[in-house]
């Protein structure tokens, strides 16, 4: 089986510094509804976060699929 890949491109006027910033806040994360069979996010923690993120651990709960 050919596993999937995805892949997407865009052009950002921020630094790499603040787009890993916005992305490690998982505050809004739970608005992500989903694309395709990659389902939902209905929460997401931190179990353990150090200052500079390596080696931090994070919980994340799906939401459920419907597909039709």
């Amino acid at each position: 089986m050919k596993p999937l890949e995805f892949e997407l491109r865009k052009t950002i006027n921020q630094s790499a510094q603040e787009i890993c910033t916005e992305i490690a806040d998982v505050i809004n994360w739970s608005d992500f509804a989903g694309v395709g069979l990659l389902p939902g996010i209905a929460n997401a923690e931190y179990e353990e976060q150090t200052e500079d993120l390596v080696g931090s651990r994070m919980r994340v709960q799906n939401k459920e699929i419907t597909l039709t």
